[in-house]
């Protein structure tokens, strides 16, 4: 244990050192960090970022589409099962399917044994 928590405060340092050098140490006129500013600024970067928006934002629009659809039609079919099923009776001579899954909520949930003391 403490040879792992060492061999991470050794790596932290590193980290932290290698970041303090990117912000600090000047390559040229300019240090790591001016660098990436630098690279940011350029027209090219910044319509990168602007597509990149546009299509995360269109992404998520149909993910959220798609979401609320599978809801609607999830709580549409579990309604209708309901409804079908409390009006069908039971018939114990035909055969039934066995079920891939049990609905949601109709698996009791076990509870833990009692130790003996």
């Amino acid at each position: 244990m403490l040879f792992r928590l060492g061999r991470r405060f050794i790596y932290g340092g590193i980290g932290f050192f290698a970041l303090l050098g990117f912000a600090s140490v000047p390559l040229g006129d300019k240090t790591g960090w001016g660098h990436l500013q630098a690279i940011a600024a350029t027209p090219a970067a910044t319509h990168a970022l602007d597509e990149f928006k546009g299509s995360a934002g269109q992404y998520q629009q149909r993910l959220i589409g798609w979401l609320t659809s599978l809801l609607h039609s999830r709580m549409s079919s579990d309604t209708g099962a309901s409804a079908s099923a409390a009006t069908r009776s039971f018939d114990a001579s035909v055969p039934q399917k066995p079920k891939k899954h049990a609905p949601l909520g109709s698996v009791p949930i076990p509870t833990p044994p009692l130790l003996p003391k």
